[in-house]
């Protein structure tokens, strides 16, 4: 999961979707996210194209047990700063599904603590 969001949800990735993604099954339950590899990567091959961009400067933890992995991680999304949960399921070392909850992180200037981080 950390070469996931380090290496292909990066601004200039280095490894491809397919390498974590299964090809045969993958349903993403965030209804602006669509299901299947193919419809997946095409949706960050256009959405670059725009000059939009959702990558991860920073992963703060990863848990698994059983087929699940939750991460906690810094995500931008077109240059907002979010708090990001995922959640993913595997099988056969291939994510199948996926979750997701985000926050958009406060200004520095706005926080009475250390923030999310």
């Amino acid at each position: 999961m950390r070469r996931l969001l380090t290496e292909a949800f990066v601004e200039e990735p280095t490894a491809a979707f397919d390498e974590f993604i299964s090809s045969e099954r993958y349903v993403n339950h965030n209804p602006a996210a669509p299901d299947g590899l193919d419809a997946l990567v095409e949706m960050d091959r256009s959405a670059r194209s725009r000059g939009e961009t959702l990558y991860y400067p920073r992963v703060h933890r990863i848990i698994g047990q059983g087929n699940f992995v939750v991460s906690f991680a810094h995500q931008v999304w077109n240059d907002i700063d979010y708090a990001a949960f995922d959640i993913f399921r595997l099988e056969g070392g291939l994510i199948v599904e996926h979750w997701d909850n985000v926050e958009v992180l406060p200004d520095p200037a706005d926080l009475v603590n250390s923030g999310k981080f």
